[in-house]
This record gives C-alpha cells, structure tokens and sequence, in this order.
C-alpha cells in the first residue's frame, strides 16, 4: 500500500454546501509534506431531470444543470483560493446519482493514493437510508481513506503527527502496520503508537476457565492457578505485539524513540477512546476486514463511534 509522496494524487472530496477550512488545511498540509498533489472533487447529483419532469418544461433540464455546474467551478475555484501558493493541484467536478462510486472511480482513474474527505456532516446522516458517503467509501475503497473531524486541531503549522495504530495482531492486519509506519517515518518528528486491545479482563477469563475445567471434570477441584494463566496470556499478547516491529521493519522507528507499543485491557472501544486521550494522538489508524462488510454501516463498531465522537483524524487501511 502505497503512502502519499511526491509523484502520488491525495483525491479530496468537497462538498461545497459545508465549511471546508480544516478539510483544506488538513490537504494542504499533507500536500506540502509529501509532495502529493491534490485533486479536488466535488460530485454534483443531477436533480434537473426531475425539476423539468415536475415543470413540464424542456428548457429547465438544461438551465439547472448549467447552473449547478456554474457553481460548482465558482465553489472550487474559492476553495483552491485557500491553497497555500506552493501546492500543486488541480480542481474538478462530475456528475453522477452516487456520490461514493463517483469518488472511487475518479480515484481509480487517477490512481489515487489515499482519499481525503470530512465528517462535519457525518452525524446529519446516521439513517439506514441515508448512510454517510463516508462510510461507502471506507467499506468500499481499495485505498486508504482519511476522515478529518472539522474541528481538527492539526493545522498548518501545528505539532508533529502522533498517530495511533490499533491492530487486532492478525495476519491480515500487518499491511496497516507497514502503511502506519511508512507513513509515520515519512514525517519529521512524527510519532507512532502501536496498542493492541485485550477484550478478555480477568474476572471473566478466570470465571470461564473455571467454569469449562468443572464441566469438563466435575469431580475435580481446580488448582491451577486461572490469575497466573491470564497473566501469562497478557505476557504473550505483548510479545506478540513487540515482535510485530520485526514484521513490519519497524527497528530504526523504535531505536529513534518515536514506536512505543502499549497493550490495553478491556472493552475494545473504551480503551481506544482511553489510549488516544492518553497518548495525545492526532490520527488513528485501523485496518479494515473483509467481514466488516456485513454490519450495517460497512465499518466496526469502535470506527463508528470514533468517527461520532469527532474527535480525531481517522484513517482506515484496506487490508
């Protein structure tokens, strides 16, 4: 997975009808960073077949579709007016009923490294019949997409990059973990927080081991110590967690103090919250699965509430 750089397109999704200024900045910055180069889109949905259906007029199909296209290039050219003058970019506008497949086939054709859209509308739009385009294109999308809250406190000329991985320590997982790292060693100074979230706490292993021992022998009394194998399996997950900077080559990160791991106990979601607070962190990286494609919104729980909360830039890496 490639990360943005010189010779790659960060694809930027507008909708002009919202404040834009931190989605702005966040491109910006990114652009300046790596040296990508910025494409701004803004997908117009085509209303005037109906307003002419409505009117009965033939004429009105057109005069709306001119105007909503004359506004478009307006609402672009203001937007590109806020670029900092070395950012290289170019604007455009589509047509289409689907505003997600519009942004993935544009990022298709122009061979995209990432999208990079906002939630500032997110939480206007929770209904099963009105799911957020940015759920879609985090489902959906063959590349990276960043989600950036308006209210984002990394500017311009903001503190480094603290990213945050949370890795489920899966073989699926570590093309995150590569993408996180690549990423956080592109930037100066960045730093790169690795967790990895234990959902068992230990009333309930020690309540289920004990439970399943007596079932299994009901004569017996257990005597093995169930706190000690907890302890033991909490050791082993943090092993694991530490050998996964071998995978994926992270060893000069960690020796430059800028990889820590931390392993976190109990509800996945919780303790993400938590760990982020904690840690300071600016931007949190998950990996996306297949088998998210059967809950409702496309995306994991702990995503869904992360992106409600507003709090952070979250990026999600297709595995």
């Amino acid at each position: 997975m490639k990360t943005p750089c010189e010779s790659s397109v960060i694809l930027v999704p507008l909708s002009l009808n919202e404040n834009n200024q931190t989605l702005i900045e966040t491109a910006s910055r990114l652009a300046l960073e790596t040296g990508a180069h910025l494409r701004l889109l803004h997908v117009i949905k085509p209303v005037w077949t109906k307003v002419a259906s409505e009117r009965g007029a033939n004429d009105v199909s057109e005069i709306v579709e001119n105007e909503c296209i004359r506004l478009a290039q307006s609402g672009l050219k203001e937007m590109c007016a806020h670029l900092p003058e070395k950012v290289k970019y170019t604007k455009a506008y589509t047509i289409s009923h689907s505003v997600p497949e519009a942004i993935l086939k544009d990022a298709s054709e122009h061979f995209a490294a990432m999208i990079l859209c906002s939630t500032s509308s997110f939480v206007l739009t929770l209904l099963p019949k009105g799911i957020s385009t940015i759920l879609s294109l985090m489902a959906h999308s063959p590349i990276p997409v960043m989600a950036v809250p308006n209210h984002a406190t990394l500017g311009l000329n903001d503190q480094a990059w603290r990213f945050m991985l949370a890795d489920d320590l899966s073989d699926a997982g570590l093309s995150a973990a590569k993408y996180c790292l690549e990423w956080s060693r592109s930037q100066e100074n960045s730093a790169l927080f690795h967790i990895h979230v234990n959902p068992l706490v230990e009333n309930a292993f020690v309540s289920s081991f004990v439970a399943t021992f007596r079932s299994q022998n009901p004569s017996i009394n257990p005597s093995i110590d169930a706190q000690g194998l907890y302890k033991q399996y909490n050791e082993a997950l943090d092993r694991k967690l530490k050998d996964r900077l071998v995978e994926i080559g992270g060893e000069n990160a960690a020796l430059e103090g800028r990889y820590k791991t931390k392993l976190c106990v109990g509800p996945v979601t919780q303790e993400v919250k938590d760990a982020a607070r904690e840690l300071a962190v600016n931007a949190i990286v998950f990996g996306r699965h297949k088998a998210v494609h059967d809950k409702p919104f496309g995306i994991g729980a702990t995503v869904y509430s992360l992106l409600l909360q507003q709090q952070y830039s979250i990026i999600v890496v297709p595995l």
